[in-house]
Formats: C-alpha cells, structure tokens, sequence
C-alpha cells in the first residue's frame, strides 16, 4: 500500500514545467509520484491502477499524442478527453498557476520564420543582383522608391515605411504577403538610387 502518512504536495507539483507519464498517471490517481506503491495481482490496488494508467499514458507517447514532457494544463485536457478524472485539488492547483509557456513549440516556430525570411532575403539578392538588367532594376527601383514617396509619404531619413508597406500588403484586398526585411531591402535600394538622382533634394542629413 501507497504511504499516506504525507499528503501530496499539488503545490508543487502544479508549478512544473512539464509532467512526465509516470508522474502524470501518479498523480491523475491522488498518488504522490516519488512514493509509487508496490505492484499488486487486485485490480482495485493501488499500484495496479497506477500501472495500468501508467501503459495508457504510455501508449499515448509512443503515438505521439503526448510529449515524454507535457505541460500539465495539456495533461490535464488530454485526461478530460479520454474520461479520466483528476481529483479537484490538483485541476485547481494546476489551472490556478500561470500557465508555462510551450518553449519547444516556439522555438520550432521562430526556426521555420527564420528559415522563410533567409530564403526571401536570398531572393531579394538574386533579383537585386547583376543578372537582372541595369534598365529593369532600375524601372523597379524607381517604381517602388516612386509610389513609397507618394503614397506613404517616404524619405531616405523616415522609419516606419516598410511596416506600413508590409500592411498594405497584408490587407485582405490584397493578400500579397512580403516579409519586412524584404521590403526594406527595396526601400534602401530605392533610396540610394533617389538620392543619387536627386542630390539637392535628398531628405538626408
């Protein structure tokens, strides 16, 4: 039998990072994970049901629906959905906390956005570079420093131009998404080919 002479910390329990199934079929049945109770041939033993819903959330990771390390609100929602119920005193400790947040997941989300802007920004180069026509280059320089000018009231000195640019794009009428950094690569470009062009009217200081 479990040893019941110390209650279970759900305190402490509920400020962790991530659960591991062990832990989670511990404490999904008021077990205190660090005092696992001993195997036992009764069903209705202790140590039985933790064993057999020990293999349930097991089986879960093994099919990827759990992480070897899952957030416990996210224990907690795949418990609900599979008719397991924890007892009140840890859901509240668990949901009462502030929730942690889901560093692999974000991580794996600024790599990919990362990735896109590097393969953009290699774009941006290839169609700024030499085998693109001087003439062609130039007309799409103009177009853009041009309409930056006169429709966002652009200069070579104003910040904030490839932002609005990047919004107008985003516009539902539109749906024309381009990266900022891309953006601002053509306002430089266009910049510099303007103040070349215009050097007693460049807004440079």
């Amino acid at each position: 039998m479990p040893d019941t002479a110390e209650p279970i910390d759900y305190e402490f329990w509920s400020r962790m990072s991530g659960w591991s199934v062990s832990e989670a079929a511990a404490l999904f049945l008021d077990i205190d994970p660090d005092r696992i109770p001993e195997e036992s041939s009764d069903p209705e033993h202790p140590g039985s049901k933790y064993r057999r819903l020990f293999r349930l959330l097991d089986r879960a990771r093994e099919m990827e629906e759990l992480e070897p390390l899952t957030v416990p609100r996210d224990l907690l929602a795949w418990a609900s959905s599979n008719g397991i119920k924890p007892s009140v005193e840890l859901t509240t400790k668990v949901r009462a906390g502030k929730p942690h947040r889901n560093w692999r997941t974000r991580y794996k989300a600024i790599r990919e956005e990362r990735d896109k802007l590097v393969l953009e920004l290699e774009a941006l180069k290839a169609e700024l570079s030499d085998d693109v026509a001087p003439r062609a280059k130039t007309t799409l320089l103009k177009l853009v420093g041009g309409m930056a000018r006169a429709k966002f009231g652009h200069a070579s000195n104003v910040r904030g131009t490839a932002k609005k640019i990047e919004d107008a794009l985003d516009h539902p009428s539109v749906h024309w998404h381009l990266a900022n950094n891309a953006i601002k690569g053509w306002l430089d470009a266009a910049d510099a080919l303007y103040d070349e062009e215009h050097p007693k009217n460049s807004n440079e200081i």
